[in-house]
């Protein structure tokens, strides 16, 4: 298995990939490509990271009207399912025309879906369609910096796995890690040195992928010591606990059914589906069971273990992790804090930033380059601060109810203030 001596983990947004040298194909759908599945063999006993299979494939380019000049493998790799089973995965290697081989970024896209036609192994084809195309080359596309012919070697990791199982946390952490190791097993193919720098970075629901892979990194992947730094920025239960969705199904409402169990098959609308599926967002999802929110109860061990982070440890390199106050699609911003601040209280190095009144596309924005900056650092050797950092981007707007300006002068103001970079410490953070 690759030992891999630096591992540096990022959260907040991604890049753009690419590739030539290979006649580009309709993709099938990841439900009815045969690539997905294990050919028959004893693959089941080999260890997680080793690379079942392999193949050749076109990637999208992000730059229109460029033809890229990148080279990209996806690889079937072993991996564990939440009951630490033997499992599978695919990731897609993009390799750039130049690239540095001594540098590695896994990049988690936020697919956010219980559908596995929803995949970045599909997503980033040439020939896809549907939402999984625009979803993951728009994540994708907010790491430009990093797409260039002489940029690092690109992990994209099908993190939520073959059952996709969005949301769950256990899971999520062992396909991303065990796509490094397959990353690193694949070393002489595509040339990636051995001891290459390895950052991991993640927005919204690739933050989420990113943060578990890095808290469990030291009990899942020990051999992964010498890690440098980290930043980061329903349904899919039911798909990996049986128990979960029995009891759902029971309780489903009849009247509710079609809607509820729409996004299973959110990226599948072009295989068989004529209609978009109905969005959930913003919807009161209780009022569809007999009971309400009682599942949350009932399972609320088993949902905790599942997705509350901070709960097994720190990771041993520094994180950037950050989020805007006004952020619509995520926790909200104090659930964070603790975060950061269980994190700090268990030894971990953590630089934390805020971004008042954003909501959270614009906060992927705002922070955009910010992470690049530290991305760049890391992936290039540099030593990053340790400790726990904060800060403070909350000043108080006079005659504002929630400090958020009302006006241009205000907004000004505070952007004045954004340019003073004042950190704080643990104690500080409020």
């Amino acid at each position: 298995m690759a030992f891999i001596p630096r591992l540096l983990v990022l959260i907040g947004g991604l890049l753009p990939a690419i590739v030539s040298g290979v006649e580009p194909q309709t993709p099938f759908f990841p439900s009815l490509d045969p690539f997905y599945t294990p050919k028959e063999g004893s693959w089941e006993e080999l260890e997680p990271g080793t690379i079942i299979d392999h193949r050749k494939v076109h990637i999208n380019s992000l730059r229109y009207g460029i033809q890229s000049t990148a080279t990209a493998y996806q690889l079937l790799y072993v991996t564990k399912d939440l009951n630490n089973k033997p499992t599978h995965s695919v990731t897609t290697i993009v390799i750039p025309k130049n690239a540095k081989k001594d540098r590695l970024l896994s990049v988690q896209p936020a697919y956010d879906s219980p559908d596995i036609n929803c995949s970045p192994s599909y997503g980033l084809q040439v020939g896809a369609v549907g939402p999984s195309l625009s979803w993951n080359m728009m994540d994708l596309s907010f790491v430009e910096p990093f797409v260039r012919d002489d940029g690092p070697v690109l992990n994209i990791p099908d993190y939520e796995g073959w059952n996709a199982a969005f949301t769950v946390g256990p899971q999520t952490a062992y396909q991303v890690l065990d796509s490094i190791r397959a990353a690193f097993n694949f070393k002489d193919k595509i040339g990636l040195q051995p001891d290459a720098r390895t950052v991991l970075y993640g927005f919204s629901g690739g933050a989420y992928a990113t943060e578990w892979a890095s808290e469990m990194q030291p009990s899942y992947a020990p051999e992964l010591t010498q890690i440098v730094g980290a930043a980061m920025g329903v349904l899919g239960i039911m798909n990996a606990v049986p128990e979960i969705r029995e009891y759902i199904d029971k309780d489903l409402l009849d009247e509710h059914r079609e809607e509820f169990y729409g996004p299973l098959r959110r990226c599948s609308r072009h295989f068989g589906v004529e209609e978009v599926p109905p969005s959930l967002a913003f919807r009161n999802i209780s009022s569809f069971f007999k009971h309400g929110d009682h599942f949350l109860y009932k399972f609320r061990e088993a949902l905790d273990s599942l997705g509350v982070m901070g709960r097994t440890g720190a990771p041993k390199f520094p994180m950037y992790i950050y989020q805007g106050t006004k952020d619509e699609i995520v926790h909200p911003i104090g659930v964070t804090n603790q975060l950061v601040r269980d994190l700090c209280d268990k030894g971990g190095d953590v630089r934390y930033v805020q971004y008042p009144c954003t909501n959270h596309m614009n906060t992927l924005i705002k922070g955009g380059t910010a992470v690049w900056i530290w991305i760049g650092k890391l992936l290039s050797g540099w030593p990053t601060v340790q400790g726990c950092q904060y800060r403070d981007l909350n000043p108080p707007i006079e005659g504002s109810d929630d400090g958020c300006p009302k006006d241009r002068e205000e907004m000004l103001a505070m952007d004045e203030y954004y340019s003073d970079f004042e950190f704080f410490t643990r104690d500080e953070l409020k």
